[in-house]
């Protein structure tokens, strides 16, 4: 050893000797003490100390400071050869640190005890490094070790902990050492994006050479797909100690782009690009329902040639049905009745195709099912009474054959949502024919549904919002039967979940769901003749006219306000004295 790393290493804490280990990690083994010795091994062993950024922060430092730290841990450096309590007192001895997991667990142990006190007494107690897990500081220390050694903790972030770890062993100032390790984390992730980069264009390359190459396009697609696969998800996994959040999420996007730029040719492939089209379709409807339509249509187009050159898969069949009824949805959302009526045909003569090539299949019966359900919900806003009956017969029925035949599987979470999507679709069925008492029966069967469902989950913002919706209805009804108190009840719960959605988010789809049962509480009040707890039928006519108002500013033309302004107009003349809407 020279005389100048003699001097380093003595200006470390130890002798003038080498040291095969830079720390022995002391702990209690189990729970949390020895998850803890295995992290910081790893994270130390696997740190590159910036030594020259280190040097260039302290010139005139002069340490030996490692570019790597090696670290004995029982589990990992005993060799069955050993005797084990000699084995140990000899990596004790070639290790220049300690550092002691400390917790109430490791304070009880004797043998943590131990090794605290062979470094104590050979007078090497200033090389002992308490990691403090749990507890605090002072008795979470074993016997042996001076209550006034100096501890990490971890009332910081773990990275904190670890680089303060750092600092005491390399006797460097914490605010350096974190500084030049923010710097050279910089650099590692500037290099890192050019190399990503640099694989994207290869994988571009990839991708083309695979399309314009027919006979080899089977083989090229697996070699780039293994590609994307680690780039999507290996890569950004191994890069996430040093790569910042919305750069991984950048690298992930790109990926998806090249992904996409390639031509698909197998089944597997051709279907899971249909799939993402209809659920980026899904995704975008409710603010762009012309985009969606198109990102729907060319899924239709693929399945199309799928059910072509693989008619037996029972994947394509139900995603053919799914996408035929959502393509249907938006036409009938955008005003186009008779586009709306040809593509809900379609999907039952789908789903039907699906249920007899499958008939062992749930997922064909329930693709039938909501085939027909929206058929029938379709047939209902055309005022189409006889034929929405006769669908919703046919429902019926084949909700009946699924419950008998798979009675496990349609108790789950999303067939009891659908269940309770038909009672409420039946519901309205019959109010719009009038028939009141049906109706509610329908919709009770329905807010129960919703109830329980609530009860189990009550931050789910979209069961709250199917179980405020049949609350509104429920609540109009009832007032018309002049059941008041009953109907009174359910306001009171409506409302709240209404002001509560409101609150969270103000969508128009929440503000008009709070006018709407406003004005069901506005008519309970009529009904009944008096006030509620201060708040009669007029305060509430007030608020509710006030939220619609506010609406059309910015939707003039939104038939469900315009509606809402209508009714609140009628309910205020049929309060005492004939008052009319402002």
């Amino acid at each position: 050893m020279t005389a100048r790393n003699e001097e380093a290493a003595t200006s470390l804490g130890g002798s003038k000797r080498e040291y095969e280990f830079y720390a022995f990690i002391s702990y209690k083994r189990g729970e949390d003490d020895e998850k803890w010795a295995k992290k910081l091994q790893r994270r130390l062993e696997s740190y590159r100390i910036p030594v020259a950024d280190l040097f260039e922060k302290l010139p005139d430092a002069g340490r030996a400071i490692p570019k790597r730290i090696k670290v004995f841990r029982d589990k990992t450096d005993l060799g069955s050869h050993y005797n084990l309590r000699q084995g140990l007192s000899s990596s004790l001895e070639s290790s220049r640190y300690l550092i002691a997991i400390c917790s109430p667990r490791s304070a009880a142990s004797p043998y943590v005890d131990d090794e605290v006190r062979y470094f104590v007494e050979a007078g090497r107690g200033g090389n002992i490094v308490p990691f403090v897990i749990g507890g605090a500081a002072v008795s979470s220390y074993p016997p042996s070790l001076p209550p006034d050694t100096e501890a990490v903790t971890l009332s910081g972030t773990e990275e904190e902990a670890f680089i303060g770890l750092l600092a005491r062993m390399l006797r460097v100032g914490y605010a350096e050492l974190y500084q030049t390790h923010l710097r050279a984390t910089r650099r590692r992730a500037a290099r890192m994006l050019s190399a990503v980069a640099a694989v994207l264009t290869l994988t571009a390359g990839l991708a083309l050479w695979a399309v314009s190459a027919e006979r080899r396009a089977t083989k090229e697609r697996v070699e780039s797909e293994a590609l994307v696969d680690f780039l999507t998800f290996d890569l950004i996994r191994e890069a996430s100690d040093y790569i910042p959040t919305q750069a991984r999420a950048s690298i992930t996007d790109k990926v998806r782009e090249h992904y996409e730029r390639w031509e698909p040719r197998e089944p597997r492939a051709i279907y899971a690009r249909a799939a993402n089209l209809a659920q980026r379709g899904g995704v975008i409807a409710g603010h762009d329902p012309r985009g969606a339509l198109e990102l729907e249509l060319q899924s239709l187009a693929l399945l199309e040639q799928l059910h072509r050159d693989a008619p037996d898969n029972e994947n394509y069949f139900g995603l053919y049905a799914d996408v035929l009824m959502l393509t249907g949805t938006l036409h009938e959302g955008m005003g186009e009745p008779e586009a709306a009526a040809k593509r809900y045909s379609e999907s039952l003569n789908a789903a039907q195709a699906f249920s007899e090539a499958f008939p062992g299949s749930l997922r064909g019966r329930e693709q039938l099912a909501a085939s027909l359900h929206s058929l029938a919900s379709f047939a209902v806003s055309r005022n189409m009474f006889e034929e929405a009956s006769d669908y919703y017969s046919e429902c019926a029925d084949v909700w009946e054959e699924m419950s008998r035949l798979w009675p496990k599987q349609t108790r789950a979470w999303n067939y009891r949502m659908k269940l309770g999507s038909l009672f409420s679709s039946y519901g309205l069925f019959e109010l719009k024919r009038n028939n009141y008492s049906e109706a509610l029966g329908y919709k009770q069967t329905a807010v129960e549904i919703y109830e329980n469902f609530y009860n189990k989950d009550p931050n789910n913002r979209m069961i709250r919002l199917f179980y405020a919706y049949e609350l509104n209805v429920a609540t109009f009804i009832l007032a018309q039967l002049r059941q008041e108190e009953t109907a009174g009840l359910l306001f009171s719960r409506g409302e709240a979940l209404w002001r509560g959605l409101v609150a969270e988010d103000p969508l128009p789809v929440y503000v008009q769901g709070l006018a709407d049962m406003l004005t069901h509480g506005a008519l309970i009040r009529i009904e009944q003749g008096h006030g509620d707890q201060g708040r009669d039928a007029e305060e509430l006519l007030n608020e509710a006219e006030e939220l619609v108002g506010s609406a059309l500013k910015s939707q003039p033309d939104n038939d469900a306000f315009l509606s809402l302004k209508s009714l609140i107009g009628e309910y205020r003349g049929r309060m005492p004295g004939g008052r009319q809407n402002k």
